[in-house]
């Protein structure tokens, strides 16, 4: 497994990681590589703190951040992390928190924040791990028309 800055990585590598890391996820993110740089630019999500995780020349796993100043204090933020479903439970999502989180160290961040699904328990156990916890709930509600 290698892991690289979203800055070394062509944009059809982080976008396949990105839609094959949440091909089953509960709510549905297929992106276009139009859509993808949409998204990175409305969270203000950077490659330069981004990663992509790859099997030999395979993108299997991605985790996009931010870093900015909120309220007086530099803050990070994780827009998403995905990794594909064959390569789950073996240290990916890991190692992409563990390297954001040393470059958050390095870049002296105060606060790091993110949003996980509450059903989606191997994350948060994840992200727990790092010392994450919960601080609010979000609901999400859906109608559904014919």
């Amino acid at each position: 497994m290698k892991i690289k800055s979203m800055l070394h990585c062509s944009i059809d590598d982080a976008l396949t990681a990105m839609n094959e890391g949440f091909q089953d996820y509960a709510v549905e993110i297929q992106m276009t590589a139009d859509t993808f740089i949409q998204t990175l630019a409305s969270k203000k999500l950077s490659p330069e703190y981004s990663f992509v995780a790859y099997d030999g020349v395979k993108p299997v796993g991605i985790i996009l951040n931010s870093i900015q100043p909120i309220d007086g204090k530099l803050t990070a933020y994780n827009g998403g992390t995905a990794v594909h479903p064959d390569y789950r439970g073996n240290g990916v999502g890991r190692e992409l928190v563990q390297m954001s989180e040393d470059l958050f160290k390095e870049k002296e961040v105060e606060v790091s924040t993110l949003e996980a699904i509450s059903d989606n328990t191997g994350a948060i156990r994840l992200y727990e791990k790092y010392g994450y916890s919960v601080n609010d709930r979000l609901y999400t509600m859906r109608m559904m028309f014919e």
